[in-house]
């Protein structure tokens, strides 16, 4: 069954050194949002939007098992596979720019499997355009009006 829900959405992402260690200050983002979550048979979805600087972001969150997969497309398009101690490449898109994109799970704690609650955590390091960063992706599901 779809439920509506209320999205917390926080994201943290540092530069890194040469020792993949945080460096200077980070690029965060946080937002509550509206949106839908559907539990069926051991997976989550989660779908909702966000106003970004770059315009419109809508992203579907699948979870299941071990794995994590974000989809967003809008401003910003990309797929990003999240599964503890494994790399997973794609693109990057932000009209007219298109990069490679690497994401190494480092973490997940997914605790979304409760009834319109809970919450998934990501920490994983990324490689966009050649750049190394460190990020962390929060989000948090709450009943819409709480």
């Amino acid at each position: 069954m779809l439920k509506k829900v209320s999205i917390f959405v926080y994201s943290r992402i540092h530069d890194l050194d040469d020792y993949g260690l945080p460096a200077g200050d980070p690029e965060m983002h946080e937002s509550t949002v509206s949106g839908s979550m559907k539990i069926t048979d051991g997976e989550i979805r989660l779908s909702y939007s966000e106003q970004t600087e770059g315009g419109t972001v809508h992203s579907h969150v699948l979870a299941a098992g071990e794995e994590v997969t974000v989809l967003r497309s809008g401003a910003v398009s990309s797929t990003m596979v999240f599964s503890a101690g494994k790399k997973h490449t794609s693109v990057y898109e932000v009209l007219p720019y298109k990069f490679d994109m690497t994401v190494e799970t480092l973490k997940i704690r997914n605790e979304l499997f409760k009834e319109n609650q809970g919450e998934l955590e990501i920490l994983y390091n990324m490689t966009v355009g050649g750049a190394s960063r460190r990020a962390k992706l929060l989000i948090r599901i709450s009943p819409l009006g709480s």
